[in-house]
């Protein structure tokens, strides 16, 4: 005589249990935990030095979510990972707000792996840069206007200066060489790239210095 032994279980737990077979939660990642960027040089005219993704902490991290964290797993995910930077990136000062924009394909991980990949306002503040020091670039020059030889009663002048500071990028300049007494005279410092790059910002970064000022006027005596 067969015996048959009947379960009586609650609808609800059925229905969860049955509901339950076969599912997975996307794990959550924050992209914002694994990025970086890094900066170098002075202030106002640092650079971003690296930035990107450690996707492969992310994958050890978040292993069974990306079904392991094998150098063939962390090299795929890495290949929809196409880090960039906003356009501020050289010449950047300490306090600066410098983006990291991660691409739009690293989405489709969402669909590829068990994950939720989110990546909001990915900003970094620039820091680190040293700091530049202060200076007057003509506090220790002296112009000289010399009579011409052998030109007696004569108001012109050689005009001539010394005390420069040097750099090897910056040039120092005088756009009378010879004026007359009561002219005035307009003493220069210009910056020796070629590059678009000012006489400000080639003191900040080959000499660590922000100058008060790159020009000077002086009277012919």
């Amino acid at each position: 005589m067969n015996k048959f032994i009947k379960i009586a279980a609650p609808l609800s737990l059925l229905l969860v249990s049955l509901c339950s077979c076969g599912s997975s939660k996307k794990v959550e990642i924050d992209l914002d935990n694994y990025t970086f960027m890094t900066f170098k040089g002075n202030d106002t005219v640092g650079n971003v030095d690296s930035f990107g993704i450690d996707v492969q902490k992310m994958v050890e991290e978040n292993s069974e979510a990306f079904g392991g964290s094998s150098p063939a797993i962390v090299s795929d995910v890495a290949e929809y990972f196409n880090p960039t930077v906003n356009d501020l990136f050289n010449d950047v000062s300490n306090g600066d707000i410098v983006t990291l924009d991660l691409g739009d394909k690293y989405t489709e991980l969402n669909d590829k792996y068990n994950v939720k990949l989110t990546a909001d306002d990915l900003e970094f503040t620039v820091s680190g840069l040293k700091e530049l020091e202060e200076i007057d670039p003509f506090d220790n020059m002296q112009v000289f206007f010399s009579e011409i030889p052998n030109e007696e009663n004569s108001n012109a002048r050689i005009c001539t200066f010394t005390g420069q500071y040097y750099l090897s990028t910056v040039d120092c300049k005088i756009d009378k060489e010879l004026a007359n007494i009561g002219d005035t005279v307009t003493v220069e410092y210009i910056s020796k790239y070629g590059d678009g790059t000012t006489v400000e910002q080639a003191f900040a970064k080959d000499g660590c210095y922000k100058i008060t000022r790159s020009k000077m006027e002086f009277v012919v005596e």
